[in-house]
Parts: C-alpha cells; sequence; structure tokens
C-alpha cells in the first residue's frame, strides 16, 4: 500500500521528512519534481478515477494496485516507451527550453 500524497508531494517537489521518508521506501524519489506544477485538485480526480475503474484500492488511506491495474501497467509498458531516469527532468526547465527552441527555428 502507498500513501496518496507522497507522490504528489514528490512530483511538486514539495517535500517534507515524512515524504522523503517514504518515497525512498516507496524508491519515488527519482521522479523529485518531475510535474512542479501539478495541480492537487486534477490529481486527487485521477486517482478516484482509478479507484472507480478499479485500477486501484483503498483502504485506511493508503492505495494498492488491483490485478487489473497490473495487467493494465504490463500492457502500458509494452506498447510504450518507459523513463529509465525520470529525474533528468527535474533538472531541466521545459519552459525555458520551449522558449529557446522557438528561438532556435
Amino acid at each position: 500500500p502507498r500513501r496518496q500524497a507522497v507522490l504528489r508531494q514528490i512530483l511538486k517537489n514539495k517535500v517534507t521528512s515524512s515524504s522523503i521518508y517514504w518515497g525512498l521506501r516507496y524508491n519515488y524519489l527519482s521522479y523529485l519534481n518531475v510535474f512542479p506544477e501539478l495541480d492537487e485538485k486534477n490529481y486527487d480526480r485521477a486517482i478516484a478515477q482509478l479507484i472507480e475503474e478499479n485500477y486501484l484500492s483503498k483502504k485506511d488511506n493508503k492505495l494498492l494496485l488491483t490485478i487489473k491495474g497490473q495487467h493494465a501497467l504490463d500492457e502500458f509498458k509494452q506498447q510504450h516507451y518507459f523513463i529509465d531516469k525520470p529525474q533528468l527532468f527535474n533538472k531541466y526547465d521545459l519552459k525555458l527550453w520551449k522558449e529557446i527552441l522557438r528561438l532556435m527555428i
């Protein structure tokens, strides 16, 4: 089981000692600051939808990937490129890169 808020805090780089601890335990730290503009309401809605569609289950405020969710994840990984080093995204300002790219074209 995973705590719902931990991944959101890691993605946004809203770190506390608790989120760092659980991020380390869950092996999430490579996703630190990958999505700094993540909207909490949209994130919570997406989690609620995954629960409703039975990809995740929630018990005692902790999330667990269901069998259906694991199958969907496995299928996704077979059909799509899966990022090996997501931590690279936290080193670059993507907005700045877009502006630089526009100037280069």
